[in-house]
């Protein structure tokens, strides 16, 4: 991130660090070995990528803002922790469940949007996200 921020706006890194790193797991939920059976396929890639993207947005400002890599390895590590063994283990499982929960699920993506463009807002100002693309 430091280095893309060199030559592209805190946008710019934070969607291409986004979309890397919601890419690099595509191999494993197009595979079946990570995601669920109950959505399409199509369904996981663009909700999973969403979420992914959103929270690469947060992670990147915080990266940005500290200076230290750990703030995103104790937010991903939380994320996982919290989205996998807290939340969807409480979570009443109804018939159509998956398609609202977990990483797989639009409510969890709308809610890292959201969070997302809080981050974005205050990213685009503190980063000066002036440069070009």
């Amino acid at each position: 991130m430091p280095e893309l921020s060199k030559f592209m706006s805190f946008t710019g890194v934070a969607l291409v660090s986004g979309l890397v790193w919601s890419v690099w797991h595509w191999p494993l939920i197009i595979k079946g070995l990570y995601g669920n059976d109950v959505t399409p396929l199509y369904y996981q890639l663009i909700i999973f990528s969403v979420f992914i993207i959103s929270t690469g947005m947060i992670m990147t400002y915080l990266r940005l803002k500290t200076g230290s890599l750990w703030t995103g390895v104790i937010y991903h590590m939380s994320s996982n922790i919290f989205i996998q063994k807290v939340f969807t283990p409480i979570t009443l499982q109804k018939a159509d469940s998956s398609w609202y929960m977990d990483e797989f699920g639009v409510i969890t993506a709308l809610v890292a949007a959201c969070a997302a463009f809080y981050f974005w807002r205050k990213g685009r100002v503190e980063f000066n996200d002036l440069k070009t693309l």
